[in-house]
């Protein structure tokens, strides 16, 4: 599981609402268990070397090109501050305890990792990333992000928009339906109409 040398964009805490996700089992044909970024934000970090929480997880790390998660940022820095990140490398488990660290050298400052340093300073961030379809109409803003929790890999996005805000539900669109995917928009293939017929067959 190598770190890319793509800049990856962070996804930031998401505005927790309520799910439809019941294609999820349809994934690749098969059942999967996956994680939702907005529910591993926020949970604790434990080393297990040392036993103790070393910090919480603040945003995920994303790489758009790989279609993976490579790790999570644990503190955002500051002023005298150098940020930390948790490498996906370094990740023995998540439950929901919280993300358990194999070794102490997986959780590094973002300097030590010099493309998502530049990625973090330049503020580029999924959250809210414009979400169209190949012909060109609006679906809306992604809003989470589903992932394997053995690999990382994504499998799939809620999007918000127009058509799901009178209920508050979302979206999900797998990643078998997504043309293009770059730091500042994803592109499904095929009409609004075409999202609209698969969300609710």
């Amino acid at each position: 599981m190598g770190v890319s040398s793509q800049i990856p964009p962070v996804l930031s805490k998401n505005s927790g609402r309520t799910l439809r996700i019941g294609k999820l089992k349809n994934i690749a044909g098969r059942s999967q268990i996956m994680l939702k970024s907005s529910d591993v934000v926020g949970k604790p970090v434990l080393r297990n070397e040392i036993n103790k929480q070393a910090d919480t997880v603040q945003d995920i790390i994303f790489d758009p090109e790989a279609k993976r998660i490579l790790g999570f940022v644990v503190d955002e820095g500051g002023l005298f501050k150098e940020a930390r990140i948790m490498l996906w490398e370094g990740i023995e488990r998540i439950d929901e305890v919280g993300v358990s660290l194999v070794a102490e050298k997986y959780l590094i400052p973002a300097n030590y990792a010099p493309p998502i340093q530049e990625m973090m300073e330049q503020g580029n961030t999924l959250y809210q990333t414009k979400v169209i379809t190949t012909s060109g109409e609006e679906v809306g803003q992604l809003a989470d992000v589903y992932f394997s929790e053995t690999t990382g890999k994504v499998e799939g996005f809620d999007v918000v928009g127009p058509e799901t805000q009178a209920t508050d539900e979302v979206i999900f669109v797998p990643m078998s339906i997504i043309a293009e995917m770059n730091r500042n928009m994803i592109v499904i293939n095929g009409t609004m109409a075409d999202v609209l017929d698969w969300v609710k067959a």
